[in-house]
């Protein structure tokens, strides 16, 4: 089992243990895990994975992560989620798992900054969990927010690998455009901003490592 695997990553947890916690979705090829921490037999969820298996040929596969805590506590004692070396393994393990042409659809309101960094109009892959998207092979990742409501559930990013190595050349090309032309255009005041300068300096690293090095290959 996918989910099973991914929760090997949060083993090595001296003071807290892991479970999961498996209910059905509303038809046969969903269901819902939570992954859940405890110490001293208080448990508390960690975020939640929606699995569909897929309907072939028609629907493709999709994992929805959710319900996400950057903090849990315990009676003087916490575990932090964001930005930590656990959620970025979570993520790798994740993309580990979905094939090209899956698609992964991950609530980002736990993190105030990929928020804060989307509402300021930074390309989705110069956030923080766009970029650590990108850098597990998410070459197409989608913002998915309306500000009027129309829409269920909560703001999300969606994101897709690819499936041959002329999509991923035609895919990173758009990327460096859109960096490019998003790096050009900055004024003097979006430097006074934290959020802007984490999401520029990400930017100029995916120009400098990745956009560099395929103009490099294409010539």
């Amino acid at each position: 089992m996918i989910i099973v695997y991914c929760e090997k990553i949060f083993k090595d947890l001296k003071e807290l243990e892991v479970r999961t916690f498996e209910r059905k979705g509303r038809f046969i090829e969903e269901r819902n895990v939570e992954i859940q921490l405890g110490k001293n037999g208080e448990w508390k969820t960690l975020l939640v994975i929606k699995e569909f298996q897929g309907r072939p040929p028609y629907y493709r596969r999709w994992f929805e992560i959710f319900n996400i805590s950057p903090l849990l506590k315990w009676n003087g004692f916490g575990f932090i989620f964001l930005k930590s070396e656990y959620e970025e393994r979570f993520y790798e393990c994740i993309a580990e798992q979905l094939k090209p042409n899956e698609w992964l659809y991950l609530e980002y309101d736990y993190d105030e900054e990929t928020a804060k960094a989307l509402d300021l109009g930074v390309p989705v892959y110069a956030t923080r969990l766009g970029y650590i998207l990108f850098s597990k092979g998410f070459l197409w990742i989608k913002n998915w927010y309306y500000p009027e409501g129309f829409m269920e559930g909560s703001a999300k990013l969606q994101a897709e690998k690819q499936s041959s190595e002329d999509q991923k050349i035609n895919q990173m090309d758009k990327i460096c455009k859109e960096i490019k032309n998003w790096l050009l255009n900055l004024g003097s005041h979006d430097m006074k901003n934290k959020y802007m300068l984490s999401s520029i300096a990400r930017a100029k690293h995916i120009l400098q490592s990745y956009c560099e090095s395929q103009r490099t290959k294409n010539n």
